[in-house]
């Protein structure tokens, strides 16, 4: 989902949406479109550290054989 298109929900399709991420609900829609960015950008970093330790752990296993 790109961050452009957050504009175009409706309030309650945000809120669903934070809800579902176990963000806050409450505010104008312009702080939920805010908070969806920043979970969104937390989501990705989130990814590439999971992915960084899949490789770290996969060079331990390496160097253990």
């Amino acid at each position: 989902m790109a961050e452009n298109n957050y504009g175009r929900f409706t309030v309650g399709k945000l809120k669903d949406e934070l809800a579902k991420r176990g963000a806050w609900t409450t505010g104008r829609k312009e702080a939920l479109i805010e908070r969806m960015v920043s979970d969104h950008g937390m989501a990705h970093d989130l990814k590439t550290l999971q992915k960084g330790e899949e490789l770290m752990e996969s060079d331990r296993v390496s160097a253990c054989k």
